[in-house]
């Protein structure tokens, strides 16, 4: 019977690269969402109208903070920069045509009227940056329960002394309603800076304002701490938008679905076998590696055996071709599909790159070692075989194969030979001799440019250093990019 770990997997290999471009999972997750909050009484009409909107992945802003700390100058730079709608609450209980007036407007009539006010279509193909609400934990809550979600929560923080500071400057213009401050953002002309006013309620009304949103400030980003990142308003402007537009511009965690396609590249005695198990084993990846792939075929009876069989023993390269259909078969059974998979030592060439991408297996991440060809040398060259014990310790750079071994080569250098009687019987293996290094060191580069061009993404990593450094350098790497 056919181990169910090795059969061939129908799904074409491609599906996972496409979810993972188009951001499917993604979709459907938002798409559910907001699917439970709405809880339309046809579910299927309102996927369908969902995926039907343009703004299904649009900025949605809260911008939290004491009173006068700058939430509508920073709301105003967010929103131009996004191209999304600003709501300021307090503008919009008191616009004329508003139905409500500000006194009149129990807190659940405002949640209410803000949902009915992100729930415009300018809001929903465009995104909204909210600012003056919430306040307060309830608040918070009411919003939710409302069906307003934001995707991040930006808050503003400065001292109270600051805060008081910018309250003595700042200025209300009675026509326009917009607001301006004598120092940071003065009246643009004169006619406007003349009939500018002081903004009611006197030092006193704001410090207790302040200090009843301290108070409240602990319960309202609770309902918020994933979403939330606090920020010094104590800054020039431009370098608090600057850096708010860098958080809102970052894409947290998904927890979509991912499956790595990774590829190691490297000349030989560089650690990509050591890496890769590794990784193998931290993340339960499957270890594809090339060579061993070639003679596990050449081993079978297989029709793929015969085919390649006259090529091996003439010395002859393998046609492309065929390569390819021995990768492509490894990569579409079921271990790989479903868990992911490290392949060490291929594409050799740009022509077996594009091949490789033409089967629906592009790699996720593809990493370069780079290693000086005399570290190589040392790492290799000096490695021997007891002929009478058939004991060869593997260098540093090769432990993986003594991690699931004991004992397979010396290495006159890292694992020298016990006594003078051993070291004088060792042997130096084939493809151990320098000049065989340099061969197979010379292939690598002689294709390595043709590669880097194709795999302009590709990420160099020094593994001239610990083994342990190099993995957490490619493990650090492997994360973001799968978090991205």
């Amino acid at each position: 019977m056919e181990d169910a770990a090795k059969r061939t997997v129908r799904i074409p290999p491609d599906f996972a690269k496409y979810a993972e471009e188009k951001g499917i999972f993604d979709i459907l997750e938002c798409a559910v969402q907001e699917l439970l909050v709405a809880e339309p009484d046809d579910p299927l009409q309102f996927f369908i109208d969902y995926l039907g909107r343009k703004g299904s992945n649009v900025p949605r802003v809260l911008i939290l903070g004491p009173p006068v700390v700058g939430k509508r100058s920073i709301g105003k730079r967010v929103a131009d920069s996004l191209r999304c709608v600003l709501v300021d609450v307090q503008r919009l209980v008191a616009e004329e045509d508003s139905q409500f007036s500000p006194k009149e407007l129990a807190p659940t009539q405002l949640v209410e009227f803000i949902a009915e006010r992100l729930a415009q279509p300018d809001c929903l193909n465009k995104g909204w940056v909210l600012v003056h609400f919430p306040e307060n934990r309830q608040q918070a809550l009411q919003l939710q329960a409302a069906g307003v979600i934001p995707r991040h929560v930006v808050h503003l923080e400065a001292a109270d002394s600051v805060l008081k500071g910018r309250f003595s400057g700042k200025r209300l213009d009675p026509i326009t309603g917009e607001v301006y401050h004598v120092t940071f953002a003065p009246p643009p002309t004169r006619e406007v800076f003349d009939r500018v006013v002081q903004t009611p309620g006197g030092l006193e009304g704001v410090g207790s304002k302040v200090a009843l949103y301290r108070r409240c400030v602990e319960g309202l980003l609770n309902c918020y701490q994933s979403l939330y990142k606090s920020f010094d308003a104590d800054q020039p402007i431009d370098d608090v938008a600057s850096q708010v537009m860098t958080f809102l511009r970052s894409q947290g965690r998904s927890p979509a679905p991912t499956t790595p396609r990774i590829v190691i590249l490297g000349p030989t005695g560089s650690g990509k076998g050591l890496i890769t198990s590794h990784l193998c084993r931290k993340y339960n990846l499957v270890n594809v590696a090339f060579k061993d792939m070639i003679n596990q075929v050449l081993q079978s009876n297989s029709s793929l055996a015969d085919l390649i069989q006259p090529f091996h023993q003439k010395g002859i390269l393998i046609p492309d071709d065929l390569l390819l259909q021995i990768v492509s078969d490894r990569l579409n059974q079921l271990d790989c599909v479903s868990r992911g998979w490290v392949l060490q030592g291929f594409p050799l060439t740009r022509e077996q790159a594009e091949l490789l991408d033409k089967t629906g297996h592009t790699p996720s991440r593809v990493y370069f070692f780079d290693v000086p060809v005399e570290v190589i040398l040392e790492r290799l060259s000096l490695r021997r075989i007891d002929p009478v014990s058939g004991t060869r310790l593997v260098s540093l750079a090769d432990s993986t194969v003594s991690y699931f071994y004991v004992s397979l080569r010396y290495h006159l250098l890292y694992d020298p030979p016990v006594n003078e009687d051993i070291k004088q019987r060792l042997k130096v293996h084939p493809n151990d001799t320098e000049e065989e290094v340099q061969r197979r060191v010379r292939e690598y580069q002689d294709s390595l440019e043709d590669l880097l061009t194709y795999y302009k993404k590709g990420q160099h990593v020094n593994a001239d250093q610990d083994p342990n450094t190099v993995f957490e350098i490619v493990e650090g790497i492997l994360i973001n990019s799968l978090q991205s």
